[in-house]
């Protein structure tokens, strides 16, 4: 009995040591430095853990892991949810527990690509790593003061909503597609010096944008309608120079879009589009979009888009098998009835696409129709523009 009640007095002492600890060391947490306050933090738990008490661990919402989350490793997926928790506090710095610099930088860069919410960051970070309690201190690097994002995100989250609510109601998951690209770029201009442009502000709120703010509010929309949306980082091969797209999915199919390459102003094109709007990279294949200069980077694995049913010439009826005039004639008729004096096509193979290319190249693509409109407006002449796409395998007249 006697040995039973000293073990139980010493193992009291213990704890009561233990409680003592972690009380200075609570104290010191608040009164500390955020690199000291860290590395106390972490001393704290271990000798908790050492004396078998438990420390309490915060709990994180795996939901948040996004796209390029999902492809991190076990131990970097619970570092982006430190990450992910610490931004959603407004604090200027904070500290991720058992973690190395690789790590939070691998996950802090996934987190970027995957929250478009998260307009106040500017991509950058410093990371002050403590060795002996491997506490990694995180700085995010900010676009704009803390104290300036509640009100911006107020009036981006409106932004937003005024969108949703311009949806028909009980609209399929394609129209929100759709209508969130003609949204962003019927919108938006692109100017390349462009005030926060690598973030949704400058979309949602200032109108003008590079292809970063384009593609991440193209996903912020469409996340914030409750359909599946990547960014993609890559660059284009002719020119070297980055660039951003997005991954779309409905059901199982994905599909990528380029609302950037979609909005006329990003080229100067004239007559290139239907109502101000070129819709040739809404719901484009893996293989359409690397034939058209697009180079994907390493940083994920992305899937092989094979099937049309996203692209948007296949959803008009648009995306045609074979050079047929009678076809061409009959959908000329109705684009030329809703469209600004522009109609386009879209062929699955190069055959078909050669065929109408070539007719475009002799002037007989289409050419009694093209009189009838010519005679319709009193014309004398016949006048009328046409583009190939050859990656794409995209014809286009306009008159």
């Amino acid at each position: 009995m006697g040995r039973r009640s000293r073990g139980t007095g010493c193992l009291g002492c213990i704890t009561v040591i233990a409680l003592l600890v972690a009380c200075f060391v609570v104290l010191g947490l608040r009164l500390a430095p955020p690199v000291v306050r860290s590395i106390l933090e972490a001393q704290r738990k271990r000798f908790l853990d050492a004396v078998g008490l438990q420390a309490d661990e915060p709990s994180y919402d795996a939901s948040q892991l996004g796209y390029a989350g999902s492809q991190l490793s076990e131990s970097q997926q619970l570092v982006y949810l430190k990450l992910y928790d610490g931004i959603t506090q407004l604090v200027e710095d904070f500290s991720v527990l058992d973690a190395t610099n690789d790590d939070v930088d691998v996950a802090y860069r996934a987190l970027m690509r995957d929250h478009p919410e998260f307009f106040w960051l500017d991509g950058s970070c410093v990371y002050t790593y403590a060795k002996v309690s491997h506490v990694v201190v995180v700085k995010p690097g900010l676009s704009l003061p803390l104290d300036q994002v509640p009100q911006i995100k107020s009036r981006i989250e409106a932004a937003a909503d005024d969108f949703l609510q311009s949806l028909p109601e009980e609209c399929d998951d394609y129209t929100v597609l759709q209508s969130a690209y003609e949204f962003i770029i019927s919108t938006t201009d692109y100017q390349i010096d462009a005030e926060q442009s690598q973030n949704i502000q400058s979309v949602l709120l200032n109108h003008a944008s590079v292809c970063a703010g384009y593609s991440r509010a193209y996903q912020y929309l469409l996340q914030r309608a409750g359909l599946f949306c990547a960014y993609v980082e890559g660059s284009i091969t002719s020119t070297g120079e980055d660039h951003a797209w997005n991954l779309v999915r409905i059901g199982d199919t994905y599909a990528y879009v380029d609302c950037t390459w979609g909005d006329p102003t990003y080229r100067n094109d004239e007559g290139m589009q239907t109502n101000g709007i070129i819709y040739d990279y809404l719901g484009v294949t893996t293989d359409e979009l690397l034939r058209d200069q697009h180079v994907f980077s390493t940083d994920e694995t992305w899937p092989s888009c094979e099937s049309n049913e996203l692209d948007y010439y296949y959803r008009y009826g648009r995306l045609l098998d074979s050079y047929d005039e009678e076809v061409l004639s009959s959908q000329f008729w109705e684009q030329s009835a809703t469209s600004e004096s522009t109609a386009a096509w879209k062929f699955t193979n190069d055959d078909a696409f050669q065929a109408a290319a070539d007719a475009l190249d002799a002037g007989t693509f289409l050419r009694s129709d093209l009189l009838a409109i010519a005679e319709s407006r009193g014309d004398s002449q016949l006048r009328y523009g046409y583009t190939v796409n050859d990656a794409l395998r995209i014809v286009k007249i306009y008159w």
